[in-house]
């Protein structure tokens, strides 16, 4: 468990969450909460890939070491602000 606030507070930690979702998962881990949660797209594959990359989630990203995670996903968060910048020219 990560308890170091610097670490949590991270832009690459945040996810967009209804409150009662946030709360329900608090201290649970990733790969133990992601899969109840992956079941809402589950009969909409496209849904869930779109959600997925707008998101900025690496593949496989609940299995990945924390600190890995963040590293993936600040790369593609980087990548995803770059396609918005470049949309609005």
């Amino acid at each position: 468990m990560i308890y170091d606030q610097a670490s949590l507070n991270q832009a690459a930690n945040f996810a967009l969450l209804e409150w009662p979702d946030d709360i329900n998962i608090s201290d649970t881990p990733p790969a133990q909460y992601w899969p109840k949660m992956r079941q809402r797209f589950e009969k909409d594959a496209e849904a869930w890939n779109r959600m997925s990359e707008l998101h900025a989630l690496p593949e496989g990203w609940e299995l990945l070491p924390y600190e890995e995670f963040l590293r993936q996903r600040r790369i593609l968060m980087a990548q995803i602000i770059h396609r918005g910048f470049e949309a609005l020219a």
